[in-house]
């Protein structure tokens, strides 16, 4: 028996998860495995989480190998230094404010991918990449395009309660290669150049978009002349 399966089960039966075996050893949780605080150091090989795998603090410096997750993995807050081969994620993965420094060839997820706060400087060219990228685009060298761009102070209308009046946002507006498409993050829009061109989103975040779109396309056509 893998030494580290103990532990782990001693806390999925004290927190009454429901896991199985399968004849070839595989461990499956049948739903989500939530072991933030748990101070669990080390999980076995060739583990299964149908739901969620939460481990946010945990004192994890890395993750095993064919970690297959249903819903979301939370690794914020751990000492996660690599992702393994053969990781997959069918949710959201957030890796903020871990020392992690790359991200794994062909890692593919269903959903946000969060690095903020993290060393990662690269992106990999075949990452597949469903839903919003959160990051820190002045860390990010490539294949990336940003522009900062300062929304006006906010006045009260009438009517309204609140309002951070006098107070300036900033927001930055980026475009990404992944996987060989275009992906453009505007406020609160993410997605492609033709979806961009539908959203109705105006200046100054639309001009700033089309400004990133330029400047990554021409990188492109740069490179290939």
């Amino acid at each position: 028996m893998d030494k580290r399966l103990p532990a782990l089960i001693d806390l999925m039966g004290a927190s009454k998860v429901r896991f199985f075996f399968t004849p070839d050893g595989i461990l499956v949780v049948r739903g989500h495995l939530d072991l933030r605080g748990s101070g669990i150091s080390l999980l076995p090989d060739r583990l299964v989480v149908a739901g969620s795998l939460l481990l946010t603090g945990c004192p994890l410096g890395e993750l095993p190998a064919m970690l297959s997750v249903g819903e979301v993995l939370d690794l914020k807050d751990t000492s996660i230094t690599v992702l393994p081969p053969g990781l997959t994620v069918w949710g959201p993965l957030f890796l903020e404010n871990t020392p992690l420094s790359t991200l794994p060839a062909g890692l593919k997820v269903n959903g946000y991918l969060n690095i903020c706060g993290t060393a990662i400087t690269h992106l990999p060219p075949d990452l597949q990449l469903s839903g919003p990228l959160l990051l820190d685009a002045q860390r990010i060298r490539s294949p990336l395009a940003w522009r900062r761009v300062t929304l006006p102070a906010c006045q009260p209308g009438e009517g309204e309660e609140w309002c951070a009046a006098g107070e300036e946002i900033q927001l930055i507006i980026f475009s990404v290669r992944l996987a060989g498409e275009i992906k453009i993050s505007a406020g609160g829009f993410y997605g492609s150049p033709a979806a961009l061109a539908r959203s109705g989103i105006g200046a100054p975040l639309l001009p700033a978009a089309q400004d990133c779109l330029r400047e990554l396309t021409g990188r492109k056509a740069t490179a290939s002349s």
